[in-house]
């Protein structure tokens, strides 16, 4: 059971986040919401944990995504933010599959 808490950490980091580049509290907790919502209705669904660890990785990928623009509008470039959001996406979803499989059960 702690790999769930894990997850939800990393879940609530990342809505969290996103909500403060929006300047925002309420919009965090508004994804964090839907996030929780559509999780527990998938993963009920399939009895699968790939919902949790797809969902960490989309809202990890959108993150990074989202706080790296900053630095593609401070050197005027298009590509920093979206390579990084990728390889970010591509990462976390590797390790989330890992660490699960690793330490379910």
């Amino acid at each position: 059971m702690p790999v769930y808490g894990i997850f939800t950490c990393e879940m609530v980091v990342f809505s969290l986040l996103i909500g403060a580049f929006m300047d925002s509290l309420v919009l965090g907790v508004i994804i964090l919401g839907s996030t929780g919502i559509l999780i527990y209705t998938l993963f009920h669904r399939l009895y699968n944990p790939l919902p949790l660890v797809w969902s960490a990785t989309v809202l990890g990928s959108l993150t990074v995504l989202l706080w790296a623009s900053y630095i593609d509008a401070w050197l005027g470039t298009t590509f920093i933010a979206i390579l990084s959001s990728f390889l970010t996406g591509v990462f976390c979803y590797l390790l989330n599959d890992r660490f699960f499989k690793k330490y379910q059960g």
